[in-house]
């Protein structure tokens, strides 16, 4: 499993999943108390620029941290796009940016490197991923672990999914009036648009 490829424990059958799902989701967010919420909501809406990066299995997780943010305040991206590679991405960020790196295992070949470059260029880096990136967050301003473990053949992603509710929501608290603007805007932009089915 450490591998990040399927493993199925040999008392599966017998394992309570809810459990263990309950104790993924304390840990989580005893983690994610630990990185002082409030301060880290407000990190992520004082920022000039928002950078959300994920490959391989964090990815679809990057997504939804972006999509949720963007209804929130501008200019936040999430890489790498299709057809590139990471130092498209990463190669203008300063000191006036926020990187948030997701990463789970099985983690990508340099991904240490990304984010030692992140933190070289000053920007503000916070890494969301499972307990073994811990070794890959050292460097960065902010770590929030999330526990993966599952009886079953897969990792289960349910405990970071629900960290990034939860950070998306801070930051709506946050953003205060501009961020209520901003969520009127997109949905003026969604109605001109004819992009959502009606309820």
């Amino acid at each position: 499993r450490g591998s990040g490829l399927p493993w199925v424990a040999e008392d599966a059958a017998h394992v309570d999943q809810r459990a263990v799902e309950a104790r993924n989701l304390d840990a989580a967010f005893a983690s994610l108390g630990r990185a002082d919420r409030p301060r880290l909501a407000r990190r992520i809406v004082r920022a000039r620029r928002v950078l959300v990066l994920g490959e391989r299995g964090a990815y679809p997780i990057a997504l939804q941290l972006r999509s949720q943010l963007a209804q929130v305040r501008s200019d936040v991206r999430v890489g790498p796009s299709p057809g590139q590679r990471l130092g498209e991405e990463v190669a203008d960020l300063d000191r006036h940016d926020l990187v948030v790196l997701v990463t789970v295992r099985r983690h990508t070949a340099g991904v240490e490197r990304i984010v030692r470059h992140c933190v070289d260029s000053g920007a503000d880096v916070v890494v969301l991923g499972d307990p073994t990136a811990a070794v890959i967050a050292a460097p960065a301003t902010t770590a929030i672990l999330c526990p993966v473990d599952s009886p079953s053949a897969f990792d289960s992603m349910a405990a970071l999914f629900a960290v990034v509710a939860a950070i998306t929501n801070d930051v709506y608290d946050a953003s205060g009036p501009g961020g209520r603007v901003r969520v009127d805007a997109v949905a003026t932009a969604y109605d001109a648009l004819g992009e959502l089915a009606a309820p």
